[in-house]
Parts: structure tokens; sequence; C-alpha cells
């Protein structure tokens, strides 16, 4: 009887150890050198500096581009000099049919190249002016805008009607506050009336009126350009390039705005106990359907999700405001799906991501404020619930926060980032073209401006083709006053073709660089998210070769069972 007793004692534990040690059906023992393969592809792969490269690869373009631009820049200094010099004693330049022989005619000239007869550099002052005073107006409302948070339109949709609709649908205090903004911009948009007296006139396309190629493209703009005096030309290149970069950001502001005020409310409704208090009114947001078929993907998402169910109750006075948030948030945002302007793609970018953050927040501090009842686990789907996109993450990790917290939203946290920071260079990028174009306008107005003091400072001074040796020391002498002008002159116009002109060189080809900056920018963005997919899947894999029950495990439990049966068989003899 005593060893039957024994027998079914040893089957029962048999069983045990098995079950012990089998635990689930995909039980992997673990294996030393799988282990250590996953250390060295982790190793090695952390081993590869990809930002290095790009990193030196931008050290020498700026190296390169110092070099070149200093060497443009000192090339017009040693022509000044050439020019200057055969001026003074009247030796034959190279080239001799490409100068003028005089100084008068030289600095005629020069003017005539940048500035044509002087119509439209003349006409500059009287329209900047206007168009300054009207640029302070704009900013005055443009500024009501910033303060809530969003961005202003165009004067182009200002005039057209465009953003008529803004901010009429917006809680207060938006609506009110977009009101005033556009009737200030209006205001400044709109060209002064003939009555009002000229230092007080403001027009925000007084300088672009007096273009020529405004309205024409292709082929016919090149020419058109190339006919106008450089200064002309390249104030008309950079009005056209703000025009389109302004056109490019206003085309979908009213959409972006929506977003804005939509995030910021939900924002508020979650941080606040007033997000649980009921809507005051069934609501149908304008241009959604999440409200019609809420009912349905309700009880849907209600089975993979507790925190999703609450994003989907339909409108209606069991609907909290909080919930309504979410659904108006979600409409916004569907408004600009498609869309691939670098304006719209940031924002997107970056409502993905305060999703994200707000929802691992929540369960890396599961104890942060939030609504009564309310677990870090709830406030975490709830978060993802917010946009389309982050909605799939939290469907797929099925609620676990394992999952959640494994790799994959952590590295799409790193993508976001990376694709802002992208977003924000390729904008900034877009900037400092405008600036540089800027800087050659000014520049040539510069060289303008000195070419016409030449002008001045040598009209009525009697002077021919010859050297101007022959003024000081011939005889007769030039009085003292007529040789104060031509050094005067002297000193405007080798001001013009030497420092100005190797400046206007030199912010060409930075201009010319930016090509290749954006494409750094465009690899350094691949490399950085190719970095971020290979670590993570490396990373997923070290740590699966790491799992495994280990031999020691095994041989401590068996040692265990056998102790078991020991002990029992010593007392049962």
């Amino acid at each position: 009887m005593v060893k039957r007793s024994r027998v079914c004692w040893a089957g029962l534990l048999v069983v045990l150890a098995a079950m012990a040690l089998g635990g689930c059906a995909d039980l992997r023992l673990y294996s030393s050198s799988l282990d250590e393969q996953g250390k060295k592809a982790q190793k090695a792969w952390t081993d590869v500096n990809l930002a290095e490269l790009v990193q030196a690869e931008r050290e020498r373009s700026a190296a390169l581009l110092k070099a070149e631009v200093a060497y443009l820049e000192s090339q017009p200094l040693l022509s000044r000099d050439v020019k200057l010099y055969g001026l003074v004693v009247g030796e034959v330049e190279p080239e001799p049919a490409k100068q003028a022989p005089g100084l008068k005619a030289r600095v005629a000239a020069g003017f005539k190249e940048t500035a044509g007869d002087g119509t439209f550099y003349d006409g500059l002052v009287l329209a900047r002016a206007r168009e300054m005073r009207a640029k302070r107006q704009y900013q005055t409302g443009e500024d009501e805008f910033k303060r809530i948070g969003l961005e202003a339109p165009s004067c182009t949709d200002v005039l057209s009607g465009n953003s008529a609709e803004m901010g009429k649908d917006m809680p207060s205090p938006y609506n009110a506050i977009v009101k005033g903004g556009l009737a200030l911009l209006k205001t400044a948009c709109e060209a002064s009336a003939d009555s009002v007296p000229e230092k007080d006139k403001s027009d925000p396309e007084a300088v672009r009126k007096l273009f020529k190629c405004t309205n024409l493209a292709g082929a016919a703009l090149s020419t058109c350009l190339k006919s106008m005096p450089r200064l002309q030309a390249e104030l008309e290149t950079l009005y056209a390039f703000v025009a389109a970069r302004e056109a490019a950001r206003s085309a979908h502001v009213n959409e972006r705005n929506d977003v804005r005020v939509a995030s910021a409310t939900y924002k508020k409704m979650a941080s606040s106990p007033e997000g649980k208090e009921a809507e005051p009114a069934p609501k149908q947001d304008a241009g959604c359907a999440a409200d019609k078929a809420a009912a349905p993907a309700a009880a849907a998402s209600a089975a993979t999700s507790p925190a999703s169910a609450a994003s989907a109750v339909p409108a209606g006075p069991t609907r909290t405001k909080l919930a309504g948030a979410i659904e108006r948030l979600k409409c916004a945002v569907a408004k600009l799906k498609g869309l691939d302007d670098k304006y719209t793609l940031k924002l997107l970018s970056e409502e993905r991501l305060s999703a994200i953050d707000e929802s691992l927040d929540a369960l890396l501090s599961p104890k942060a404020a939030g609504a009564a009842g309310e677990t870090g686990k709830d406030r975490a789907g709830r978060a993802l619930q917010r946009l389309a996109d982050t909605a799939d993450a939290w469907a797929t990790a099925k609620a676990n926060t394992d999952e959640v917290l494994g790799r994959p939203l952590l590295a799409q946290q790193e993508v976001e980032r990376l694709q802002q920071q992208a977003l924000g260079r390729l904008i900034d990028m877009d900037g400092a073209e405008v600036e540089l174009l800027r800087t050659r306008a000014t520049l040539t107005e510069k060289q303008a401006e000195h070419y016409k003091k030449a002008i001045g400072a040598l009209s009525g001074v009697s002077m021919g083709d010859g050297a101007l040796e022959d003024m000081f020391l011939g005889s007769p002498p030039a009085s003292a006053n007529n040789k104060a002008r031509v050094m005067e002159g002297v000193a405007h116009y080798g001001y013009a073709v030497g420092y100005l002109q190797g400046q206007y060189e030199g912010t060409k080809q930075r201009q010319r660089a930016l090509v290749t900056a954006r494409q750094l920018d465009l690899a350094e963005n691949s490399l950085a998210q190719w970095d971020i997919l290979i670590r993570t899947n490396v990373g997923l894999l070290a740590d699966w070769a790491a799992s495994g029950v280990k031999e020691e495990t095994i041989s401590r439990g068996v040692n265990a069972l056998l102790l078991l049966w020991i002990g029992y068989g010593t007392n049962h003899q």
C-alpha cells in the first residue's frame, strides 16, 4: 500500500514539475548563444553613428561655402583696384570695350545697370513708406491671433472673404478675439483712400504696383526679369517668393486654427471637472459625420478598450463635454487628412506627439490628476483616442500596458519629434532664403544709392575721358573744390563696384548653398528614422534572445521537487 502511495505521489510530482516548468505553450528555453548574439547586435548598431556621418558632411559643406564666399567677396575688390588704377593713370584695362572710358561714364553706366532710368528707384521711397505703415497695422491684427495661439490669415484671404467665416463656430473667447483681429486685418490690407494725407497713407501692395512682371510665369517671367534693371528684378523675385510662401501657408489656415482651438478645448476639458459635465444641448459638428456614426462605433470600441468607449458617445444630453471635445478634435483633424504642405504636416505631427506624450505620461505616472474613477490606463487610452492615427496604436495594444510601454509607441514618439524638427528646419530654411533675397535686393539698392551719390558729386565738374591724375597734376591743376568732389565720386564708385558687389556675390552663393543644406536635412531625417526603426527591432530581438527559462532555473525547480519527494519519503517510511 505504501509502495502504491509513493508511485502516486511520484506521478503527481512529475505532473507538477511539468506544469511549473511548462507554464504556457510558448515556453522557450534560454540560449546563451542567442543571448550573446543579441547583445553583439545591439552593440554593433550602437557603434554605428549615422548622425556623425551627416555632421561630417555639414562641416565639409560649411568649410567649402566659407572658402567660396571669401573668394567671391574678394574678386570685386581686386577688380575695383584695377578699375581705379586705370582711371587714375589712364592705362588700358583688359577688355576695354566693356568699360566706359571716364569716371562719369562708368558711374552713369553703373546706375543704369542697377536702377535703370531712376523712375523705379525714385518711386520706391514713397511706395515703401506706404507699405511699412500697412505692415505695422497688419502686425497689430496678427498679434491678436498670436495671443490665443492662432495663425492670422493673409491679406489675400481677408480681402477675398475666404477668412470671413473664421471664428464663428469657435467657443468663447476665441470667437470674439478672432472677429476683432479680422477687423484690424481688413483695415491694414486695404489701401488708403486718396483723401488721406500722404504721411498717413498705407498700402500693402504699394511696392508691388511698381512691378512689370508680376502676372507672368515661366519663360515669359524670366525674359521680363532679364530686361529689368537689377534692383527691380531682385525685388520682383523677392516679392514673388514671399507671395508663394504666404499662399502656401494661408491655404489651410482656417482648418489648422480649428484644430488648435479643438485641441486647446480638449486639454481644458481633460484637466478639469468641467469635462465630466453634460453638454448643454445636442450638437452636430458641422462638416463631420462623427456624431452620426458614434452609436455603433461606441458599441464596437467598448469591446476592445474601456477608454475608447468614452470617446464615442453620441451627441446629446448624455454626452460629456470631454467626449464632445474629443469628437470635435477628431473632426477638425480629419479635415486636414491628405494635405501635404509643411505647415499642416507639422501641426498634425505636433498633435500626434501630444497624444503620445499624454498617453505615456498617464501610464508612467498613474497617480497624476485625472477624472474620478479613471485609471492611468483609462487616461492613456483616452489620450490616444484623440486622433485616428494614435487610436490605431491603442487598438493594436488592446489596452495592455506592457505593450504600449514596449517600444513601438516610444519609437513613434521619437519619429514624431524628428518629423517636427525636420519640418521646422524646412520652414526656417524658407525664411532664410527670404532674408538672403532681401539682402541681395538691399545690397543692389545700396549700389544704386552710391552710384547716384557719385553722379551728384561729379555734377558740374568738367572732366574728360583722360586720366584723373591730369586733374591733380596737370597745368593748371583743378580747383580744390573740384578735386574734393572727384575724390568723393571715386569713393562712392569704388565702394559700389568693390565692397557692395562682393557682398552681393557672396550672398548669392549662400543662397545657392541652401540647396545642399536642404538635401542634408532630408538625408539626416531619413537616416534618423532608419536608426529608430533598426534600433527598435534590434532591441526587441535582443530582449527576446535574453529571455527563456535558464538551465539553473530548471535545476533549482527539479532539486526543489526532489527535496520535497525525499522529505515525503523520509516521513512516510
